[in-house]
C-alpha cells in the first residue's frame, strides 16, 4: 500500500498493509535529499530523489508510562514484532554486508547509509533539540562519514564508525532512532 500526504513536496511510504501508522513494519521511503537536510542546504546532492529502506525504532518499555495518553502516543512504544529488533540483529551479525556489497555492484558506486536519531515526546510536541542526521558511503564493506548536522548530540561518537556490525553497537543504545539504506 502505498501512503502519500496530502501534501505533494512531502515523503511517500510504501509499506506492507493498511495499518497507519505503521511505525513498526520496515517500508521503502520515496523522499528528497532536502527533507533530510536543512531546506537550503549547499550540498550537491539536494536535488536527488532517496529511495529507502526505513526502519524505525519506537519508544523503549522505560519511556512508555509517558505515552499512554492517545492512540497515536500508544503507537509510538516498541513491541517485540517491531523490524527494529530484526534490523539490529543482521547488522550485528554482518548478515547485511552480503545484500549491500549486491547493491553496490549493481548501482556502481558507494550506498549511502543514513542513520537518524532524535527525542520524540507525547502529544506531538517538538523535540526541543531537534534531529541528529549522519551520513556514510558504504563501499567493499566500510563506512565513511560523508555529512553530518549534530544538533542535539545523539550520534557525536559516530565517526569512529567503520563497518554496519560497528553501527549496530551505536544503534542500540539510541533511545529514539530511524535507520535508511537508500536502494
Amino acid at each position: 500500500m502505498l501512503y502519500q500526504p496530502e501534501d505533494q513536496d512531502t515523503d511517500c511510504w510504501l509499506v506492507p498493509g493498511p495499518e497507519n501508522p505503521a511505525y513498526k513494519h520496515p517500508k521503502i521511503h520515496f523522499g528528497w535529499w532536502t527533507r533530510v537536510w536543512q531546506k537550503g542546504s549547499q550540498d550537491d546532492d539536494r536535488d536527488r530523489l532517496l529511495i529507502s529502506f526505513y526502519v524505525e525504532k519506537g519508544v523503549g518499555p522505560g519511556a512508555a508510562f509517558w505515552f499512554q495518553e492517545t492512540l497515536f502516543d500508544r503507537n509510538h512504544i516498541m513491541q517485540e514484532d517491531w523490524a527494529w529488533h530484526r534490523w539490529l540483529r543482521a547488522m550485528g551479525t554482518d548478515e547485511l554486508d552480503p545484500l549491500v556489497a549486491q547493491m553496490e555492484t549493481r548501482v556502481g558506486r558507494p550506498i549511502l547509509v543514513i542513520l537518524r536519531a532524535g527525542e520524540i515526546l507525547p502529544n506531538r510536541q517538538p523535540a526541543p533539540l531537534g534531529w541528529d542526521v549522519v551520513a556514510f558511503d558504504w563501499s567493499q564493506g566500510q563506512l565513511q562519514v560523508r555529512r553530518e548536522y549534530l544538533p542535539a548530540g545523539h550520534l557525536r561518537h559516530l565517526a569512529r564508525v567503520s563497518t554496519l556490525a560497528a553501527l549496530d553497537k551505536v544503534a542500540q543504545a539510541l533511545k529514539i532512532s530511524q535507520g535508511l539504506i537508500p536502494l
